[in-house]
């Protein structure tokens, strides 16, 4: 049995190593917030070369969306795209078709937030000519068929080219509102 000095010195020993350990935990560097956020970010599922079709209640095409690398977020519910392309349908044509460089489809599947070189196509129809829009962001909001926009949008067709800031796009009706700051320049045929 150890008592007197041995034991004194076992004691402050083990006190020493215990208040080492306590500063080494101390000092030792945590993960940055974001490298914690990414982890805790890691897609649960994802695909390459991704495709989805949405029908209508008559099972017509009416949407498909496609990209190079789909990447679901469970956490946030949210899916990474690069570079998507969407296809909307009406009567089994296309009517129009969005790319761009990167996309997230938000919390439900329904809506997708689209970002860098946005380009917004309308082919021609017998009544139309073809059209082309150009912005950095833009929104799709499925169930309605609206698209949206707050940045500066150029509009190319045959007739001219039009600048604005902020678009709201009903592609169901075929109607587009420019918000402000509109300009255009028309060439007559």
């Amino acid at each position: 049995m150890l008592s007197g000095r041995p034991l004194k010195k076992i004691t402050l020993l083990a006190l020493a190593l215990l208040a080492l350990a306590s500063w080494w935990l101390k000092e030792k560097p945590r993960p940055t917030q974001g490298l914690s956020q990414e982890i805790h970010e890691a897609p649960d599922y994802f695909m390459n070369h991704f495709s989805s079709y949405k029908t209508n209640s008559k099972g017509e095409l009416y949407q498909r969306l496609m990209a190079d690398r789909m990447a679901h977020h469970k956490n946030s519910d949210e899916t990474e795209l690069e570079t998507p392309l969407l296809k909307v349908y009406k009567d089994h044509e296309l009517q129009w078709q969005i790319k761009g460089r990167q996309g997230v489809i938000k919390p439900g599947g329904e809506d997708l937030v689209l970002q860098g070189d946005i380009e917004l196509y309308r082919p021609a129809t017998t009544k139309d000519q073809s059209l082309r829009l150009y912005t950095e962001q833009l929104e799709y909001q499925s169930k309605p068929g609206i698209v949206s926009t707050d940045l500066p949008v150029t509009i190319k067709s045959e007739q001219g080219t039009t600048q604005a800031v902020g678009l709201r796009a009903y592609l169901n009706e075929e109607k587009i509102l420019l918000l402000s700051q509109v300009r255009g320049v028309y060439e007559p045929k």
